[in-house]
C-alpha cells in the first residue's frame, strides 16, 4: 500500500535520457482486529489503523463512541463503552471511511450480570418471614448487590425502615390491636432498568392481642338438656361430626368444616355410645359402655374405645376396640375422652369419673402401637382434697404429653371449680391449681383440649352453666386459652354473649370444643347444647 516508483533510460547515439515514473500507492485502511468481545462493565478498547489516506470514524451507538490519535505512521483509536444494563448482549459498530474505502469494527458486549443477596442473623433473607413479637422489635439486614436497591413498606405505617448502604434496619411499632402482616420491598435498579425480580418480598407477621374471631356460626334445635345428655363432637378430615343420643336427633352429624352445613347423617353401628372425640392424628375416637347410669340406675356396661380413620368412621367399619375395661366405676361412670397423641400410634388416652358426692377420678391408658399397654392408672382427683363433680360429663381430663408420664390437667371442684396439674404418680396432695375460674358449684370447666402452636403448647378450656335454665344465679359460659408455660393467667378469654346464641346466651351451656391446625392457624370447634349452637373459631394468639 505504499507508492512506488521506477527510472527509464532513453538512449539515442550518444545521448541518453532517463525518466523516473512514480506511481501513487493505493487508497488503504487496515485494521488488525475487526471483531472484538468485551464484558459488560464499561471499558475501552483502542485499535491501530494504517491508513494513507485522511480517515473519519463514526460510531453507529450512542454508547459506543471513538477517538483517535495520530502517529508518524498509524492512527489510533480508542473505543469508549459504558456499562451494558441490559438483559442481552448488544453490537456496535464503528465505520472507518476515507478514499473511498471503508472498513468496519464491531464490538459486542456482554449483559449486565446481577447479583443480589439478602442476609440477616434470623435467616429470613429475600423471601421469607419475620416473625416479630407484639411488644415489637429491631431488626436489620445485610445486602449484598452489584445494584442500587430501595427498601420500603409502602402500606405499613407500623414498619419503618432506615437504609443505609448495604444496611437496612427494621423498627416494627408495638401491636396493641390483633395480629397483622405486611410487606417489605427491595426494587433494584441498574443504570435505570428495572431489575425487580431481583429484589426481596419479605413478609413480616406480628403478634397481637390474642383474639378468636368467628368463621361461621349454625344453630340446632334437637331438645337437648346438657346436664343429662353427653353431646360431643369430633374433627377428622373435611369434616366435622356432631353425635347426640338424643332420641329427637340420634346418630352422627356429619358437617362440612368450610362452613358447618350438615352433609349427612348416620346411624352409629356401635351400641350404648357415650361419645365421640378426636385424636391428633384426625382419628375418630368412639367410646362405648363405661358404667353410664341408664334411668334411675347403674347399669353394669363395660367401657369400649374405638378409634378409626375418616374412611372407617364415614363408612360405618368398626374394628376391635383399643381398649376394653369390665371394672367399675360407680355413680356416673366414665366419660369425656380425650386423646393426646395418635390413637393408631402412640398416645394417652384421659378419661374423667364423676360420682356424686362420692369423689372424681383421672383415669388413663397409654396406648402404644394402637393399643393399649396398662390398666388404666386411677389418680385421685379433687374428691380427696374437699370436692367433687357432680357427674363425669361435667368435668374434663387432658394428657399433658403423649404419655401418662407427662402428667395430666383436670377441671375439678373445691369450693370453686378450678383447673389443676399433677405430674405422672401423683398423689391427691400433689394436685397444683393452674387457673381458678370464680365458678361455684353452679358451674363447672366440662372440656378442653390441648394444641401447639408456634412453638408453644396451649390449653383450651370451656366452662358451663350447670344449670342453664334455672332461676338462679348463673356463671358465665367462657373460653378460655393457656400457654402451659405461664398458666397463672389466660391469654384469651372469650365470654358466652359471643359463643352461644346471641338472643339468649343467658341459656347457653358450653358443652364440647375440639382445636385443630387449619394451614398452621389454630381453628377452635365449639358446641353449645343448651343455645343450640355450633361455631367455628380462629383462635388468633
Amino acid at each position: 500500500y505504499s507508492s512506488r516508483e521506477a527510472v527509464a533510460t532513453v538512449r539515442s547515439g550518444n545521448l541518453s535520457r532517463q525518466v523516473k515514473l512514480v506511481q501513487a500507492q493505493k487508497n488503504c485502511i487496515a485494521i488488525e482486529n475487526v471483531s472484538v468481545a468485551v464484558g459488560y462493565e464499561a471499558g475501552e478498547y483502542t485499535c491501530t489503523v494504517q491508513t494513507n489516506v485522511p480517515l473519519t470514524a463514526v460510531s453507529d451507538s450512542d454508547w459506543l463512541t471513538v477517538a483517535s490519535t495520530k502517529g508518524l505512521v498509524d492512527e489510533t483509536y480508542t473505543l469508549s463503552y459504558t456499562l451494558n444494563p441490559g438483559r442481552a448482549d448488544r453490537m456496535g459498530q464503528v465505520l472507518f471511511n476515507g478514499g473511498g474505502q471503508k472498513s468496519l469494527i464491531t464490538l459486542v458486549q456482554t449483559a449486565f450480570e446481577p447479583s443480589f443477596e439478602v442476609s440477616d442473623e434470623g435467616g429470613v433473607g429475600a423471601w421469607g418471614t419475620l416473625s416479630a413479637p407484639k411488644e415489637g422489635l429491631e431488626y436489620s439486614f445485610t445486602v449484598t448487590t452489584n445494584m442500587d436497591y430501595v427498601a420500603s413498606a409502602p402500606d405499613a405505617s407500623w414498619i419503618h425502615l432506615v437504609q443505609d448502604g448495604a444496611t437496612v434496619k427494621v423498627t416494627i411499632d408495638a401491636n396493641d390491636a390483633a395480629a397483622r402482616v405486611d410487606y417489605i420491598y427491595m426494587g433494584c435498579t441498574k443504570e435505570g432498568v428495572d431489575y425487580s425480580d431481583y429484589g426481596a418480598m419479605i413478609k413480616v407477621s406480628q403478634k397481637g392481642q390474642a383474639q378468636a374471631d368467628l368463621l361461621w356460626k349454625q344453630d340446632f334445635y334437637w331438645n337437648i338438656f346438657p346436664q343429662s345428655t353427653r353431646v360431643s363432637l369430633a374433627v377428622a378430615g373435611d369434616y366435622f361430626v356432631l353425635y347426640s343420643p338424643n332420641a329427637v336427633a340420634p346418630g352422627f352429624h356429619v358437617m362440612s368444616r368450610a362452613d358447618g352445613t350438615e352433609v349427612s347423617v348416620a346411624a352409629s353401628p356401635l351400641e350404648n355410645v357415650t361419645g365421640i372425640t378426636n385424636d391428633d392424628a384426625g382419628n375418630v375416637i368412639v367410646t362405648t359402655g363405661g358404667n353410664y347410669p341408664i334411668e334411675a340406675g347403674v347399669t353394669q356396661i363395660p367401657l369400649k374405645v374405638y378409634a378409626l380413620t375418616e374412611e372407617e368412621f364415614l363408612t360405618g367399619t368398626v374394628g376391635e376396640p383399643i381398649i376394653t375395661y369390665m371394672d367399675g366405676f360407680y355413680g356416673y361412670g366414665l366419660d369425656n375422652a380425650r386423646v393426646t397423641g395418635n390413637a393408631k400410634g402412640d398416645a394417652v388416652l384421659v378419661m374423667t369419673s364423676g360420682c356424686g358426692g362420692g369423689g372424681s377420678y383421672v383415669v388413663a391408658w397409654d396406648i402404644k402401637d394402637g393399643a393399649a399397654t396398662n390398666d388404666p392408672t386411677i389418680y385421685a382427683s379433687c374428691a380427696s382434697i374437699g370436692g367433687d363433680l357432680w357427674d363425669s360429663f361435667h368435668g374434663v381430663s387432658l394428657g399433658a404429653g403423649t404419655s401418662s408420664a407427662g402428667g395430666f390437667y383436670f377441671a375439678g371442684y373445691l369450693g370453686d371449680y378450678n383447673l389443676h396439674y399433677t405430674a405422672q404418680g401423683g398423689d391427691a396432695t400433689s394436685w397444683s391449681v393452674v387457673f381458678t375460674t370464680g365458678y361455684t358449684w353452679e358451674g363447672a370447666i366440662n372440656a378442653g383440649d390441648v394444641f401447639t402452636y408456634d412453638g408453644h403448647k396451649y390449653l383450651a378450656v370451656l366452662g358451663m352453666n350447670y344449670f342453664a335454665y334455672s332461676e338462679w344465679g348463673l356463671n358465665p359460659c367462657n373460653l378460655w386459652v393457656f400457654n402451659v408455660d405461664d398458666p397463672a393467667a389466660p391469654v384469651l378469654m372469650i365470654n358466652q354473649e359471643y359463643l352461644a346464641n346471641e338472643e339468649n346466651w343467658q341459656y347457653g351451656s358450653n358443652t364440647d370444643i375440639q382445636v385443630v391446625m387449619e394451614e398452621g392457624v389454630p381453628m377452635a370447634y365449639l358446641l353449645d347444647a343448651a343455645a343450640s349452637t355450633y361455631r367455628k373459631l380462629e383462635i388468633q394468639l
